[in-house]
């Protein structure tokens, strides 16, 4: 319970709060109100429990994505803060793990074997034309060129492919090379987190508000036709007030908890 979710916590609540007024008012039409009542409970919370193991399970899915992304971001900022010669290293580690047979100068590794020329680039500029000159130059004739990088522009990339025989790998492709040879860059423990913060656009959101809406005219309408007509209109006033609230201060779908 300590990681519990507070939002699948008030979903779960809210489903049950709907099935039982509903369920009690429809069954004790059909049997006395004590058994009407076991059996609202009964209902209520079976289906309280398979909408939370859904609403988990999504989250999770939801959780596990946003962490590969996270760490991503985080492993290449990590090479664009390190030195040059730390990430020629790296990547020199994780050639060899690879089953490679590495070389090294200063600016560039070279695969035995392969003839091909490796050039980690990193840095906040971003890759530049000039590093791809200076690539393309490192190969010798026959030779391959393969540029790392953790962000290129699309002007940048489009120059690369003028090139013969160099290959730009960037972003995503680069954190998932390394990642496969066991060789992420060492990230300082909370450098790039965020903090979060608990409050109602957490958890509501405007696109729940028709839906609350929806329910809040179904039981007020509902409450001229059934014996119960207390619950009904409670139950009514609730979706309302809910559906009024997501609409001042939940968040979008595009808008990102901070």
């Amino acid at each position: 319970m300590k990681n519990f979710p507070l939002s699948v916590l008030t979903d779960g609540l809210f489903s049950y709060l709907i099935c039982f007024i509903a369920a009690f008012s429809v069954a004790a039409c059909f049997m006395p109100r004590p058994a009407a009542f076991a059996a609202a409970i009964t209902l209520s919370s079976v289906l309280m429990i398979f909408i939370v193991k859904r609403l988990l399970k999504k989250r999770n899915t939801d959780l596990t994505a946003r962490g590969e992304k996270k760490a991503a971001e985080d492993a290449l900022t990590a090479l664009n803060l390190s030195d040059p010669s730390e990430n020629l290293s790296l990547f020199k580690t994780a050639y060899e793990k690879k089953g490679f047979t590495v070389t090294a100068d200063k600016t560039a590794l070279r695969l035995g074997g392969e003839k091909t020329v490796v050039c980690p680039v990193f840095g906040f500029d971003g890759l530049t034309k000039t590093d791809v000159v200076r690539a393309a130059n490192a190969k010798r004739a026959g030779e391959n060129a393969i540029i790392y990088t953790a962000e290129a522009s699309a002007g940048v990339k489009e120059f690369a492919a003028r090139f013969n025989g160099l290959t730009l790998i960037s972003g995503d492709e680069t954190y998932l090379f390394l990642k496969t040879a066991e060789c992420l860059p060492k990230t300082k423990e909370g450098t790039f987190k965020t903090k979060k913060r608990w409050s109602v656009e957490n958890l509501l959101s405007k696109k729940k508000a028709k839906t609350f809406f929806g329910f809040g005219a179904f039981f007020l309408l509902s409450s001229f036709f059934v014996p119960y007509k207390t619950y009904y209109i409670v139950c009514g006033v609730i979706m309302a007030a809910l559906a009024v609230v997501s609409l001042l201060f939940g968040k979008t779908k595009r808008e990102k908890s901070v």
